[in-house]
């Protein structure tokens, strides 16, 4: 008898599981099947995996685990797969898969997670997906990423993060996507960035970054954009856009300089935009602005 499924719950809380080696037979892990697995430290799929799908929670609080493989025949991933795997140090995207999306929570609460590469399918990485991860410093995008939106908290909290190259063909990033992550220092867009829409305090407590070039590309921004970014000193707008947000630089104490392009078109200063910039002694606005915010 071949076995094709790991049922849901199937081991669900099994709190004396070490290790399971599962049939390449296997084509789809049930939501929760492994959950709590508290002392679970090795998944093994095989050498040949005709794995296809990994349920809801499959394998949620696995405390122990510390490495994971996801074959390369996976093509459906559900939210939080790997959810609280705090002692989770290395998860690789096997050679040749074909996922398009990171899901909600998949590795969120990894907080040993090292590094990860993100397949060049991706076109998605969902909200929480890599949220939490305290020691996660370097995340890489396959050679010819497809990625086009970062949603909501997908890279917050990840407080030994230091640098961030952003593939050109993402064009949404999303509410607090990389907030609070306090050693940010560079976050870097390429030449042909397609970049057109930032949520609401997406680099939000970003307490290291000291400067940051946005592309020519975006025409919206959320507000709080870089509040409480403490350490932030200068800043050019986007020729493009015609709002300055609410919040955006609220308690961006050390900021200096703020410049606009020649040919601004920004019409709008939003409430508290610049709130609390103590450093700020000077600022000229373009002619096209025609309202100001209170305490602006």
């Amino acid at each position: 008898y071949e076995v094709t499924q790991i049922s849901p719950y199937a081991f669900y809380l099994e709190s004396t599981l070490l290790s399971i080696t599962l049939p390449e037979s296997i084509k789809s892990i049930g939501a929760e099947a492994f959950y709590e697995c508290m002392r679970l430290k090795t998944v093994d799929f095989g050498a040949n995996p005709s794995l296809e799908s990994l349920g809801y929670q499959a394998f949620a609080y696995c405390y122990e685990l510390r490495s994971i493989i996801i074959p390369a025949t996976v093509t459906e991933l559900d939210w939080y797969v790997f959810y609280d795997c705090y002692k989770l140090e290395t998860a690789i995207f096997a050679e040749g898969i074909q996922i398009t999306e990171i899901p909600y929570g998949m590795f969120n609460y990894c907080e040993n997670l090292r590094e990860i590469v993100i397949p060049a399918t991706v076109t998605v990485i969902g909200p929480e997906a890599f949220s939490g991860n305290y020691n996660l410093s370097s995340i890489t995008f396959a050679p010819g990423s497809q990625l086009e939106i970062i949603d909501n908290f997908a890279f917050s909290s990840n407080y030994s993060l230091v640098d961030f190259v952003l593939p050109d063909t993402v064009t949404t990033i999303g509410t607090y996507a990389f907030a609070y992550n306090t050693k940010l220092v560079n976050f870097n867009f390429g030449e042909n960035s397609q970049l057109t829409t930032l949520g609401n305090s997406v680099f939000s407590d970003n307490y290291s970054m000291v400067s940051i070039v946005l592309p020519e590309s975006v025409t919206t921004m959320g507000s709080g954009l870089f509040n409480n970014c403490s350490s932030l000193e200068t800043f050019t707008f986007p020729a493009n856009l015609t709002t300055i947000p609410d919040n955006m630089f609220y308690n961006c104490e050390e900021l200096v300089s703020v410049y606009f392009p020649e040919d601004s078109t920004i019409s709008s200063v939003g409430n508290l935009a610049f709130m609390y910039c103590d450093s700020l002694v000077d600022i000229t606005l373009p002619d096209s602005v025609t309202i100001i915010g209170y305490n602006a």
